[in-house]
């Protein structure tokens, strides 16, 4: 029957779906793929980050432990650049704290008045529904 082309046309269409769903699997893994190697990725530094945090930390402990204080020189240690320094960027650190925090208030203050307005507005839409349906 293939000189009037209808097992044809059926196959070629069968194939057509089959390719289509071969797409759509082919997808779906490479996303799982990506994901999983996303989330590889994170647990990787995720380790990193908490093992040199832990060896700071005995770093920190063993030279408590030994009793070695950073000796300062004759300098005096209010104007030590280290020290300064550590101070200006504590003072940054808060201050940028500070300001997102300010501005997630204000963001969340927002958002309750959006829906407040949504809120009213979706009444007063019904209302105007009632009315007309009656």
């Amino acid at each position: 029957m293939r000189a009037s082309g209808v097992y044809e046309d059926d196959d070629d269409m069968t194939k057509l779906k089959q390719d289509v769903l071969d797409m759509r699997e082919d997808s779906k893994s490479k996303r799982t793929r990506k994901r999983e190697n996303e989330q590889d990725r994170q647990d990787e530094l995720e380790l990193a980050g908490e093992k040199a945090c832990s060896e700071a930390e005995e770093r920190v402990s063993k030279r408590m432990a030994l009793g070695v204080a950073p000796t300062v020189s004759k300098r005096d240690a209010s104007r030590d650049p280290t020290d300064m320094l550590l101070v200006f960027e504590t003072k940054r650190h808060d201050d940028d704290h500070a300001y997102r925090m300010q501005r997630l208030k204000f963001e969340q203050d927002e958002q309750e008045i959006r829906r407040a307005e949504q809120r009213q507005m979706s009444m007063l839409l019904e209302k105007l529904i009632d009315k007309l349906g009656n």
